[in-house]
């Protein structure tokens, strides 16, 4: 047995173990992609399992998969056991390498082969490219699609209001139609510097989500428990969050979305795994929100802060690729703002701008002018469109409401909504805060 073999092998165990976990490749791995018994066998269990309809969560799924067989199976997996996301990741990507590179050493022995047979020029090359062809097949991104799959494929997405993976939208019907939705596995950053009102931004996002869309995914690093919900209660009412009575509760309670909450900060690591058990217990799981990036932590990483925040954004980035769900994350802006006479944010401002600005399909900028003039009374709020790879920028005004943490659309042709009525992404409220 070969040093690579044992490699290998080790890399499929890991895999395999982690797949228990509720981590999910890429590209999807078959039987024969695996050449470890051990793993090869939990994989079958796992498949088994799935198609019984049977949770497998962690290692008390593995017992169940594995449950009866004396083979020394069980304790051969059981040192790989538990699996971090990150190691997930780079045994996937170890196990493809090794099937690629073990591909293309076979095809080059076939096609040194083929050179001693005096088989004419095109057909030799059409041997070639189809050997190097079937050397290449398996990796993360798949093969290589026609236009008329894909565009059929598309055409499904349309055509299909159930189907999983449609984008997704804001609420705000101008911002949605400078953005024209957001697709799965987009990675969204909303920045601004403190007071500008991103975090309920954020929140008031992901409830029209899960309103409209299915179950969220909301990780909270600076409030707590009992600070967002306040925040829903009065978004969902459009009552004073300083002012809440139970009657305020009651009605938003008959009125509460399927958005899940965690403030358990456990670093990027652990939300990636707390991710795909969500994704496991709800496979119509419409999105992930992260509120915010700078506290995010990877966790005991002997890192500057800039390449952490690098390897935050870039392990989002696969989150929301791996899931096929857009990522949304809150950032807020280095102080190179407030240096300069004109305040609006820019990419630079980002911190770790590079690998950030990279990663981000999308990236907004929240900028409210009375906040710099001193002018309380002057709720307009610049959401500007600072990238988009499916569309232009511009910049959208919304009307940021203090009392009830909520952002709406202005209506250009009166004047700004007053606080008794406005509308919001999920409804319309009367003059007393109730929803309509």
């Amino acid at each position: 047995m070969s040093n690579d073999e044992t490699r290998l092998w080790e890399m499929e165990r890991r895999m395999v173990v982690g797949m228990f976990d509720g981590y999910q490749p890429a590209a999807p791995v078959a039987l024969t992609d695996v050449a470890d018994k051990p793993a090869r066998t939990a994989l079958q269990a796992l498949r088994t399992m799935q198609a019984e309809g049977l949770p497998v969560p962690g290692f008390e799924g593995l017992l169940r998969g594995l449950q009866g067989r004396g083979d020394g199976t069980l304790t051969l997996l059981e040192p790989y056991y538990p699996v971090t996301q990150a190691q997930f990741d780079h045994a996937v990507d170890e196990v493809a390498a090794y099937r690629i590179t073990s591909g293309v050493r076979t095809a080059a022995q076939e096609i040194l082969r083929l050179t001693t047979q005096g088989l004419p020029l095109d057909d030799l090359e059409r041997e070639v490219q189809a050997r190097l062809g079937r050397a290449l097949q398996g990796t993360r991104t798949g093969s290589p699609r026609f236009q008329q799959e894909r565009m059929a494929d598309l055409l499904e997405r349309f055509c299909d209001p159930e189907q999983a993976g449609k984008p997704i939208d804001t609420g705000w019907s101008d911002l949605d139609r400078a953005l024209g939705g957001i697709e799965p596995g987009n990675l969204v950053l909303v920045g601004a510097r403190p007071s500008m009102g991103k975090s309920a931004f954020a929140l008031q996002f992901a409830q029209h989500v899960a309103r409209q869309h299915g179950p969220v995914l909301f990780q909270s690093c600076e409030m707590s428990e009992v600070e967002v919900t306040r925040r829903e209660v009065a978004q969902i009412v459009q009552a004073n969050s300083r002012q809440l009575e139970p009657q305020h509760i009651t009605r938003a309670i008959a009125k509460a979305c399927s958005l899940a909450l965690t403030t358990s900060n456990t670093g990027v690591d652990g939300l990636q795994a707390a991710v795909a058990t969500f994704h496991t217990q709800h496979p119509d799981m419409a999105a992930v929100f992260v509120d915010y990036l700078g506290l995010l932590q990877k966790g005991g990483a002997d890192q500057n802060a800039e390449s952490e925040l690098s390897y935050i954004s870039r392990s989002l980035k696969r989150m929301a690729e791996r899931h096929g769900v857009p990522v949304v994350a809150v950032h807020q802006l280095n102080r190179g703002v407030e240096a300069r006479p004109d305040k609006r944010p820019l990419l630079s401002d980002l911190r770790g701008s590079g690998a950030i600005e990279q990663d981000a399909n999308i990236v907004m900028f929240l900028y409210r002018p009375g906040y710099y003039t001193g002018t309380p009374d002057d709720h307009r709020t610049e959401v500007r469109i600072a990238k988009a790879r499916d569309g232009a920028t511009q910049t959208i005004n919304l009307h940021w409401r203090p009392e009830t943490v909520t952002f709406s659309c202005i209506d250009t042709r009166h004047e700004p909504p007053t606080y008794g009525r406005t509308h919001l992404a999920y409804g319309d409220y009367g003059e007393d805060g109730g929803l309509l």
